[in-house]
């Protein structure tokens, strides 16, 4: 779900339920606080700020992932979407959408961790591993490319019949 924030001057003016309730602030109101109270630190709120302001400014949407603080001050990952009314004049005010990304960021987080464990076996298993699609290597471990010889890398993408002695062998093995 996502939250509908009304901001001017740096303050909050306006939220809709579901913005109060990401931030923690169930039915209270954050409007009538500077913006910052929704940051880790002021100088993330300034640094948010000095990417935002140019931006707006010049009639672009700003679409940006950010931490953020809940009113008790767990952080969290947002991302953010903002429109000036008036990008000439910033002092109209700006809405954002705000929606918490922090599940999708640690599902991100662990299937990166995990490709890098994958890798790491492949890079240090004692046994050639190649990965095949319609007869070709997609990609080869370097025990795989040791075993024939052939420099990192130089395996993947070629046909398989490069590890075969002849045509013959090849065709034989591709009627199998």
């Amino acid at each position: 779900w996502v939250g509908i924030l009304f901001t001017r001057g740096r303050r909050i003016l306006h939220c809709n339920a579901r913005f109060a309730a990401m931030f923690g602030y169930g039915s209270a109101d954050p409007a009538g606080h500077e913006g910052s109270i929704l940051f880790p630190s002021r100088e993330s709120f300034d640094d948010l700020g000095a990417i935002a302001a140019p931006r707006l400014a010049g009639g672009e949407t700003v679409d940006l992932e950010w931490r953020m603080r809940r009113r008790d001050g767990d952080e969290f990952w947002c991302r953010l979407l903002a429109k000036a009314v008036s990008p000439s004049k910033l002092s109209d005010g700006t809405i954002w959408i705000a929606e918490d990304v922090s599940e999708r960021r640690l599902t991100q987080e662990s299937l990166r961790q995990l490709v890098r464990e994958q890798q790491q076996l492949l890079d240090h298993a004692t046994v050639g591993i190649a990965l095949l699609r319609n007869r070709c290597l997609v990609r080869t471990n370097p025990r795989m490319e040791g075993i024939f010889g052939y420099a990192p890398g130089e395996m993947n993408g070629q046909s398989t019949r490069i590890v075969f002695p002849s045509d013959e062998a090849f065709e034989r093995m591709g009627r199998a």
